[in-house]
């Protein structure tokens, strides 16, 4: 596949030629789908005792007819003048099924005028079913459209109303039995096993979704579907070899425009996330939270608001996905290809990617208990070349650090604090060895007990693995001419983690284009870093890097009122050469350089044991 042609385009262009067909055949649309505004019902029009049903989908896509009575209105309820019509539910099946996740948006008819969408419930209900509609009133400033969707990409995009530290920790999903909750979008995810589950279930969470496992896909609907108001619609975040969707019910629509569920999805503000019609399997009875078991159909259309009071999208051409395409395979064994398309923001983009790379390695790992992960990863995006990431993984429970190592490079790309960016795909190739391939530095030894500039410095270097076998490997570098026996010097080796606490460029970054090029250079544990240091003590300040600062400047600057400002140092790196192992290293040793102006005879071995 060449990368940056969707994986779905060629079906995608077909979808949206049907959409497109549709919406010019002149098809007769029902009551409910073409109902005009001055149909609607006026909020002060509403009062207690009234009868009135409801429309939605329980099996299939058949539309469904259900009763209920008013109980009155609160003028504040999800916040300042945002009312909500409450209700009881009379029909004894759902009184039974309590509120059901999955038919938020569920248009509400009195006297054959539409009222609202039923949005909220009380949960853990005994004997009777309270359910709050919010009225069309709230829902019609969900149509106004730009055209300019914002969080389908970008550097941060919180809900209305939050911080960057609330959007970090969004509550969990959870439901209060006291309090008028909304009906969650029940997010079904399929082709996930209970351990990827397991995994990222609370990073879903913290999103203030509802996720679950169920059989899911792409449905094919019937040739005569239509989407009107009370038919199932589905947000698409993820499809292919995985997929991820949420199902609410469509509360109006005019053939073009859609409004839904009555209160926010993800409450992303203006976005550009596929929708899609669906199919309800069924609706599932449960006492903590009944909810409907469905399968979205293809994408028509696209969602460009996700509100307070709901959302609303636009039939037609389908919004951009990021495209995912996972390569697995097994050292000296078969490869296993997957490919996948996510929605591309910023805030899911990342989770998203890491379930289907954890699902991908738990589908090709089998059963072996001990396996070394070698990953080649590649993000692409709109606005910076191919950013190329490799690292090594082994160790208990190593297939999920791999993906929750590349999920963390993604979030901090995809939130970054400088400039936008706009994820169109993600490459991974990963290699499975069926053994743990750990190895730690014991100990160091150099050939020659005096060196000078220029020289070529040898050693030899002491490794054990984990099942404590010996390894003794030879290593070289080339020493600076610039070197001076007036300076200090130490040879380190060390591990990746080791070289990066050392490197204190290696979190600095001022653009996007910094940080891409830090991720590109992030050093691999499975290489050992040989490092040439010297003893010029300094401070950081800021970004500012004051090196060989007199001792009464240095002592006068940390004592100052910046302190949580600055960090002070003793080494700075002259020289470093990576070498690579068949395995994760880790451990570091340390020896003094013993360096002179002129060559000596070497006359003794320098040995140290950490």
């Amino acid at each position: 596949m060449v990368f940056g042609i969707s994986i779905w385009g060629v079906h995608r262009r077909f979808v949206q030629l049907w959409a497109t067909l549709w919406l010019l055949s002149g098809v007769s649309l029902p009551l409910a789908a073409q109902m005009d505004k001055a149909d609607w019902m006026q909020l002060d029009e509403v009062k207690p005792g009234m009868r009135g049903v409801w429309h939605t989908v329980v099996e299939g896509t058949e539309i469904r007819e259900y009763e209920l009575e008013i109980l009155g209105t609160a003028p504040n309820f999800v916040g300042p003048r945002e009312p909500v019509i409450l209700a009881r539910v009379v029909d004894e099946q759902n009184i039974l099924s309590g509120p059901v996740a999955g038919m938020s948006g569920s248009p509400v008819f009195i006297n054959g005028r539409l009222v609202g969408a039923y949005a909220y419930g009380y949960p853990w209900a005994k004997d009777q079913a309270i359910i709050g509609i919010t009225p069309m009133q709230s829902m019609e400033p969900l149509l106004k459209w730009d055209g300019k969707a914002q969080g389908s990409g970008g550097s941060v995009s919180l809900p209305e109303g939050r911080t960057q530290e609330d959007s970090q920790s969004a509550p969990s999903p959870d439901l209060d039995y006291q309090s008028l909750e909304p009906l969650p979008a029940p997010l079904m995810f399929s082709g996930v096993s209970r351990r990827t589950w397991d995994a990222f279930r609370p990073h879903l969470d913290r999103l203030g979704v509802q996720p679950m496992l169920a059989p899911s896909g792409e449905s094919v609907l019937p040739v005569d579907f239509e989407m009107k108001a009370g038919s199932a619609i589905a947000a698409v975040l993820m499809r292919g070899d995985f997929s991820a969707a949420a199902t609410g019910t469509v509360t109006w629509t005019d053939g073009e425009r859609v409004l839904g569920f009555g209160h926010p999805f993800l409450q992303l503000g203006g976005v550009e996330l596929p929708f899609a019609g669906a199919h309800v399997y069924t609706v599932v009875r449960n006492v903590r939270q009944s909810f409907k078991l469905s399968q979205p159909g293809p994408i028509i259309g696209t969602l460009y608001n996700d509100r307070l009071s709901g959302i609303a999208g636009q039939v037609g051409e389908a919004p951009r996905m990021a495209g995912l395409k996972i390569d697995v395979r097994h050292r000296d064994g078969p490869e296993l290809s997957y490919a996948a398309e996510i929605f591309p923001h910023p805030r899911l983009a990342p989770v998203l990617n890491a379930i289907a790379v954890l699902e991908s390695l738990t589908q090709t790992m089998e059963s072996h208990p001990e396996q070394t992960f070698r990953v080649k990863s590649r993000i692409l995006t709109r606005e910076l070349p191919p950013i190329d990431l490799n690292y090594s993984v082994t160790g208990f429970d190593a297939s999920v650090l791999v993906a929750l190592d590349l999920m963390s490079q993604l979030t901090l790309l995809m939130n970054n604090v400088h400039s936008e960016v706009n994820l169109e795909g993600v490459e991974s190739s990963i290699e499975i060895i069926d053994e743990w391939r750990m190895k730690r530095v014991t100990s160091m030894q150099l050939h020659s007990n005096r060196y000078r500039p220029g020289d070529t410095l040898e050693a030899s270097v002491y490794l054990r693995s984990y099942r404590n076998e010996e390894e003794i490997i030879p290593i070289s570098m080339e020493l600076p001419a610039r070197l001076s026996s007036a300076r200090s010097y130490r040879v380190l080796l060390t591990d990746a983690a080791g070289a990066d606490q050392l490197d204190r460029s290696s979190g600095l970054y001022h653009s996007v284009e910094g940080l891409a090029e830090r991720m590109r250079n992030r050093r691999d544990s499975g290489q050992m870093y040989l490092l040439l240091l010297e003893n010029q003590p300094g401070l950081r300040h800021r970004d500012r890097e004051l090196a060989a600062l007199p001792p009464s400047v240095r002592r006068s600057l940390e004592g100052g009122s910046f302190t949580s400002e600055q960090s002070s140092y003793e080494w700075q790196i002259l020289e470093e050469k990576p070498i690579s192992l068949d395995g994760i290293f880790s451990g570091q040793v340390r020896l003094d350089l013993p360096l002179q102006d002129r060559l000596q005879p070497a006359s003794q071995s320098l040995f140290l044991n950490e």
